[in-house]
């Protein structure tokens, strides 16, 4: 029949197969303070990138409103925005299509700023934040039905985790975040076991403590973090990484070429794409784009 056929042990059957278009590879970024850092100036702004090819972002469309911290997690074929960018709401994205968000529902605990969010093919989830206390809630959804988050359990800590969320699809890591008004910068991260409800445990430490970020990309092996920021004039330019599978203290990998707040990532099994966002000393909004290797260890 001029297919690709496997044996069963009784029968020979056909080997289905789908092409996954042009959305295969594609990071989407949306909302933040625009240029200056300053209420006045967030987007509702949505780009997006294609991993595995160099380039500069294209415009995709934009969500309900402007604002900061819509922190994106998704499936292959949707993509959520859970956070304080228009109260609590969120919103959703078709992948492979471009245009504008739909409503999806909304988190459970408030419009929480700087919290961080991640998921499986199917779960979700929304992690920390400041609404404006800092919080330990974690909150989940089912990605391809619309409605309201639920409940999860708990951080370890109150957290503003600020970041991308790490994971393999069974097992997520969030960690680093101030712990205001408590503690400040934190170095410690929290796991949780995606398919079953319940608090976290404490995994294992970064590198260095870090209050706000750092931005978080993994594949299905490791995870990676990179830059943050220490207090309100310093950051940092470190990358580090964490065996998914195993845990244990985060590991250094590279540096970026500035002292980053990163505001985002995006990734494939092979790349991942950090924006910096604002870079110190000098506390320039830049749009600059930087990749690693994920197998490898090196700069930006």
């Amino acid at each position: 029949l001029g297919t690709l056929e496997f044996y069963t042990g009784d029968e020979w059957r056909t080997v289905n197969s789908f092409n996954r278009g042009s959305s295969a590879g594609r990071a989407v970024w949306a909302g933040g303070y625009d240029q200056g850092g300053v209420p006045a100036n967030m987007t509702r702004s949505i780009d997006f990138i294609n991993v595995p090819t160099l380039g500069n972002s294209r415009s995709f469309g934009d969500l309900s409103a402007a604002g900061q911290d819509a922190h994106g997690c998704g499936s292959e074929t949707r993509g959520l925005y859970m956070g304080r960018f228009s109260g609590n709401t969120i919103e959703y994205i078709t992948i492979a299509s471009e245009g504008d968000s739909i409503d999806f529902g909304d988190i459970v605990f408030g419009g929480r700023y700087y919290g961080a969010a991640g998921s499986s093919s199917t779960r979700g989830m929304h992690f920390g934040g400041d609404e404006p206390s800092t919080v330990n809630n974690i909150d989940y959804v089912q990605i391809n039905t619309l409605g309201n988050a639920i409940d999860f359990g708990d951080l370890t800590m109150v957290r503003m985790c600020y970041g991308g969320s790490l994971t393999n699809g069974r097992v997520i890591y969030n960690g680093g975040g101030d712990t205001f008004p408590t503690g400040g910068a934190t170095s410690t991260y929290d796991r949780n076991i995606i398919s079953s409800l319940g608090n976290s445990v404490e995994f294992g430490n970064l590198i260095e403590k870090v209050a706000y970020g750092p931005g978080g990309n993994s594949n299905t092996v490791r995870g990676v973090l990179a830059g943050g920021q220490h207090t309100p004039s310093n950051a940092s330019k470190r990358i580090q990484y964490i065996t998914l599978s195993s845990g244990g203290n985060a590991q250094y990998f590279g540096d970026l070429t500035e002292q980053s707040l990163t505001s985002g990532a995006g990734v494939t099994q092979t790349r991942a794409v950090f924006s910096l966002g604002q870079i110190y000393p000098a506390n320039n909004d830049v749009n600059t784009l930087e990749f690693v290797t994920i197998a490898t260890t090196g700069n930006t």
